[in-house]
């Protein structure tokens, strides 16, 4: 048997499920074809995993969204340095941010321990 280590890195985008101009609840088909489209236009694929969550605050805040996570693993050829996926999560939470019609979109870096938000000024 063979086994490999590799480094691993993964970086979550954190978007709500309302489209800000429509007001219309976007469901995780369409994110998923929209993070396809995304990868194509970018020129490279990485592994996304999709998570559609609840965020609450409190009793009186609740609030649907996704979770959508790249991360370096030794599959489908997908083998990549923590640089390469941050930057590819920070283009897709500026496309995620237009597509969707987000106010925000938070871009989670457990690796180095910080959190980058994307504002829409145009909503």
């Amino acid at each position: 048997m063979k086994t490999v280590k590799i480094k691993r890195s993964e970086i979550t985008l954190f978007m709500a499920s309302i489209d800000e101009k429509t007001k219309e609840q976007i469901g995780q088909d369409k994110i998923k074809r929209l993070i396809q489209k995304c990868q194509e236009g970018y020129g490279a694929i990485y592994p996304v995993r999709v998570v559609e969550n609840t965020y609450l605050s409190g009793v009186d805040y609740e609030e649907k969204g996704y979770s959508i996570t790249a991360a370096s693993l030794d599959w489908i050829n997908a083998r990549t340095d923590h640089k390469s996926i941050l930057l590819f999560c920070n283009y897709l939470a500026s496309f995620m941010l237009k597509e969707c019609n987000q106010k925000k979109v938070c871009v989670s870096d457990e690796f180095n321990g910080t959190m980058t938000t994307f504002y829409n000024e145009n909503i």
